[in-house]
């Protein structure tokens, strides 16, 4: 587990890297307008393809740790069907809405993004088989591919947002052939077809977890409606500096689905003490940032957003508690506790968007981000208390 953990943490750390190279070439060389489009469609898209995963990645995870080959299968069949189904609807919304000569660029765009959502499902079997190469190969691999695409248009005179939309698709094709054919050669037949609606009823409980952890990324227009654009953008740039302190939350997430789904619930003990000591040694790493928060977001977003150090500090705080929480949600669906995670994720996640709101009132950026950090801390704190109250109350 230790190694797989550290795998996904350099694969991720490397792809966002990556990812982020090809949208600082992007920016550089589109204009205002073709960034900002693309920019709104990969954020609806998130969403789109969050409820058109049906909480079938979860599942799937899951049903492959316990070996139930049959339920596996019945759930990619689903997986194939609402990818074809939402992202056609999506592709075509995306061009009627696209702004002139952008058309042919959000619409690979679209099939990039829900190529990607296929393969990430399959990557649930890859990962509770405990493989540490195949989703290496298809995470960097597709980003990789992106960020060659952008380079290449650049300096080749191409266009940028056309080459970053068409390497997008190309590289969520990539993904999908590296998924598809690894499933492929694992799984056992199956002897007798499961009812897909059997499937969807299972799978829609983690769904909803899923979905409410996507609502966070509504904070910014949360901030906008409140306190205006400049005031959103700042705290938006801040939060979004945070964002690297998820990487290694992430990767114990991904695989401690499957991991505690071959536990008992007397084991919910364990995985709360080794998150308590994770949290401990990410609050210490995220400790000098936070101190000179002044100085590094000056340096790193210039002197305009020089009284925003504060925030940034608040932030890493923030984005850790919400982190951590996610392994958290993840050990207690493996444990069969998916009815509490389910409630509980939509009543944090309106605690969380109504704490923002209420400090961005008050108190602008900062205000905002202790908001943000204090709902985080609740979050953190409820499925702590909860794992430790599932070792006396297996289910």
């Amino acid at each position: 587990m230790k190694a797989q953990i550290a795998g996904l943490v350099a694969t991720r750390g490397i792809s966002g890297a990556a990812q982020a190279l090809a949208l600082i070439f992007l920016a550089r060389n589109s204009s205002t307008a073709e960034f900002a489009a693309v920019s709104v469609v990969s954020g609806i898209a998130v969403f789109v393809c969050a409820f058109a995963d049906l909480g079938l990645a979860g599942f799937v995870s899951k049903a492959r740790a316990r070996r139930e080959d049959s339920l596996v299968r019945a759930a990619l069949r689903v997986n194939l069907w609402s990818t074809l189904l939402f992202g056609v609807l999506f592709a075509l919304c995306a061009a009627l809405a696209a702004p002139g000569g952008l058309v042919l660029a959000l619409i690979l765009l679209s099939v990039g993004f829900f190529l990607e959502k296929n393969a990430d499902t399959l990557l649930g079997v890859v990962i509770a088989d405990g493989n540490k190469t195949v989703p290496t190969i298809s995470i960097v691999g597709r980003r990789g591919i992106n960020l060659i695409g952008v380079v290449v248009a650049v300096v080749c005179g191409w266009d940028a947002t056309l080459a970053y939309c068409l390497s997008y698709a190309v590289g969520g094709a990539f993904a999908q052939f590296v998924g598809t054919r690894y499933v492929r050669t694992r799984l056992s037949e199956e002897r007798s077809p499961t009812p897909l609606r059997q499937v969807i009823r299972r799978s829609s409980r983690y769904m909803w977890p899923f979905l409410a952890g996507q609502s966070r990324l509504l904070d910014a227009a949360v901030v906008t409606a409140l306190t205006g654009s400049d005031t959103a953008a700042r705290y938006a740039a801040v939060t979004r500096l945070a964002q690297p302190v998820l990487i290694i939350p992430g990767a114990i997430g991904s695989i401690m689905l499957p991991h505690a789904a071959r536990q008992s619930g007397s084991y919910a003990r364990r995985i709360a003490i080794r998150l308590i000591g994770a949290t401990a040694a990410l609050a210490l790493l995220c400790a000098p940032v936070a101190v000179f928060g002044s100085q590094i977001v000056q340096w790193l977003l210039g002197d305009s957003y020089g009284d925003t150090g504060a925030a940034l500090g608040w932030s890493l705080y923030a984005i850790l508690f919400l982190g951590v929480a996610t392994p958290m949600t993840n050990a207690l669906q493996g444990l069969d506790d998916e009815g509490f995670v389910v409630w509980s994720s939509l009543a944090l996640a309106a605690v969380l968007l109504s704490s923002v709101a209420a400090g961005a009132s008050m108190g602008g950026v900062t205000g905002g981000t202790i908001g943000f950090c204090l709902a985080t801390f609740v979050r953190w704190s409820t499925y702590l208390i909860r794992l430790y109250w599932l070792r006396r109350n297996p289910r």
